[in-house]
């Protein structure tokens, strides 16, 4: 995109109900409740890296300017491709609602938080144009948003190796994977945002 480096950095039916209660701050705005994954990250967070919070606050600082440059420039190819009125609403509507999502997970003050509701959001946003409602929704160049959203979901990805091992990294990322599959993306980028209350 615009060359920006990238140095950043099965359960019971009853535990998995719990776990996505608690994790259901999901697509955030709401500070207070438990975030089960962020929690053991916590713990956990110990690579020969020794990545400091400051330094996961910066990552994520250039993975939010990357989320909204790679959306725009999708968007942008969408529009010149198919300048019909309904794909101009939607790339829009992707602007409008994925964005100021990932502005809303990046207000807190946790930055493991912070971590792991980005990611989710780009989970949810990939398996939306990849397989879910929105897999059709730009016809013949659909591809062009999968791949974008493909790539921001690597980057978020590429920022956790900076601070877990390889396992740890990979046991939240299946509890995030199982969590966006419980919530995904409906209509046109609609239900961005998941809220749960506390358990």
């Amino acid at each position: 995109m615009n060359g920006r480096t990238n140095n950043v950095p099965t359960r019971s039916t009853h535990g998995r109900k719990a776990f996505l209660a608690a994790l259901c701050i999901g697509m955030l705005l709401s500070g207070c409740v438990g975030h089960p994954i962020a929690g053991r990250l916590t713990r956990q967070a110990s690579s020969p890296q020794q990545v400091s919070m400051p330094d996961l606050r910066a990552a994520l600082g250039q993975f939010e300017d990357y989320l909204q440059e790679t959306i725009k420039q999708a968007a942008a190819d969408l529009d010149e491709r198919m300048p019909e009125p309904n794909v101009r609403r939607n790339t829009l509507l992707w602007k409008m609602r994925l964005i100021p999502a990932c502005q809303a997970a990046m207000r807190q003050d946790d930055a493991l938080k912070a971590f792991v509701d980005c990611w989710t959001l780009a989970v949810r946003m990939r398996e939306y144009l990849e397989t879910g409602e929105g897999r059709s929704l730009f016809g013949e160049h659909q591809s062009i948003a999968v791949d974008a959203a493909r790539r921001i979901e690597a980057d978020i990805e590429r920022i956790g190796t900076s601070f877990l091992p390889d396992d740890r990294l990979a046991k939240a990322g299946d509890e995030v994977k199982a969590f966006a599959a419980e919530h995904p993306m409906r209509g046109v980028f609609g239900n961005v945002v998941q809220r749960a209350p506390a358990p």
